[in-house]
């Protein structure tokens, strides 16, 4: 708040605009106040505060976000591998961190069938034209043991290593890839990183109701496109 109050009537005649309190103190100063008055934008506030939250310590910011899960209705789980998690998961994604609670529960869940339905979903299968194709070899990838294990202290760095072999594999690269490999795995086309949210499913699938595992996930997509493609 105290950053964007003093962008208001205040520029130290560069384009930065993200301050600490003590880089501030230092380089203020009234001669570079200016006269016109100011107008309140609540979407730029937020977005500096998105900037301050993205350079925090993740530990600093994990214990702020507690409280939102633990008043959450109903809450999410608030131990310290769950918040971990969270944290490192929603961080690039809040301007406020009551957003969090939100941001981590759409994470948690799999809405296949619904996004299956968008336009924006639609128009992605029908312009690939190895969809079908593309889906069950995902599907035969998790039965054969290939996907990494989201719950592995490495899932992260296994998943981009899976998904690069997978990329060549079916002859995708970019949004080729991952945008149907988004769809497939998270039911959204839009959100966290992939791997992120796989690894937040998986540690809150015996915590929570809602928060669906890889394999359940599988089972979505066998049920919603491999009879359609048979």
């Amino acid at each position: 708040m105290i950053n964007y109050l003093s962008l208001l009537g205040w520029n130290e005649g560069t384009d930065q605009e993200i301050y600490e309190v003590p880089e501030l103190v230092e380089k203020f100063a009234l001669e570079r106040v200016i006269k016109s008055p100011a107008v309140f934008d609540m979407e730029k506030l937020k977005w500096v505060n998105s900037q301050h939250i993205r350079a925090m310590e993740t530990e600093e910011l994990q214990n702020l976000i507690e409280p939102f899960f633990k008043s959450a209705e109903p809450p999410l789980p608030s131990d310290p591998e769950f918040l971990s998690a969270a944290t490192k998961m929603c961080q690039p994604r809040m301007s406020v961190l009551s957003e969090a609670p939100e941001i981590a529960r759409e994470a948690l869940a799999h809405p296949l069938a619904v996004t299956l339905e968008s336009e924006e979903a639609r128009k992605l299968i029908e312009d690939d034209k190895n969809f079908p194709e593309f889906t069950e070899v995902l599907v035969s990838e998790f039965e054969a043991g290939e996907i990494p294990n989201p719950s592995s202290e490495d899932f992260e760095a296994d998943f981009k290593k899976w998904a690069k072999a997978l990329g060549k594999k079916t002859s995708r690269k970019g949004k080729g890839l991952f945008m149907p490999l988004r769809l497939l795995l998270t039911g959204r086309m839009q959100g966290p990183e992939v791997p992120h949210q796989l690894a937040l499913a998986e540690k809150a699938s015996d915590k929570i109701a809602g928060a669906i595992c890889l394999r359940e996930r599988i089972d979505n997509v066998k049920a919603e496109l491999i009879h359609v493609n048979a």
